[in-house]
């Protein structure tokens, strides 16, 4: 039983291309991505606020409202404290992470580090909790006490 073989229907694609089709442009091949965008521009429009209560801590993985380890009492014992990178730990947690030169704290001559994203470490001021007092006519005999804040710049070591 003998074969045939039909002759392609299309060109060669690695033939020599005629002098006509050499002076136009070839288009780029599809790549299925579809077309791209240049932003000239961007406006955020949302605010985002973050409640700390149904969260954890980063480097003892006990709740916020807890009891972290080393603490005899939750809540004043080890306040929630926040960085400039918008992390947050326990002021229990986050200077004994400081204090340890291989966790990321300042041994050695290094800046410390952020246990979650490793950003050099500043702690957050309380523009916020002064904020919010401003909001209130300054009244600092407020009973929502939740989302109390501190500026603990001047309890580290």
């Amino acid at each position: 039983m003998a074969t045939a073989t039909a002759a392609p229907s299309t060109p060669n694609a690695h033939a020599p291309a005629s002098s006509a089709a050499a002076d136009q442009p070839i288009p780029p091949p599809h790549t299925g991505r579809g077309f791209v965008v240049q932003v000239k521009e961007y406006h955020a429009v949302a605010q985002w606020h973050w409640d700390a209560g149904d969260d954890v801590c980063g480097i003892c993985r006990v709740a916020f409202e807890g009891c972290p380890p080393g603490a005899k009492f939750p809540g004043d014992d080890s306040p929630v404290v926040w960085g400039k990178c918008a992390h947050a730990f326990h002021l229990q947690c986050i200077t004994k992470w400081l204090a340890q030169p291989q966790g990321g704290g300042a041994g050695a001559g290094a800046e410390p580090k952020c246990p979650i994203c490793r950003r050099t470490w500043e702690f957050k001021e309380a523009e916020m909790a002064r904020d919010e007092d401003q909001e209130n006519g300054g009244d600092e005999d407020d009973d929502d006490d939740d989302d109390e804040r501190m500026d603990v710049t001047d309890a580290m070591p």
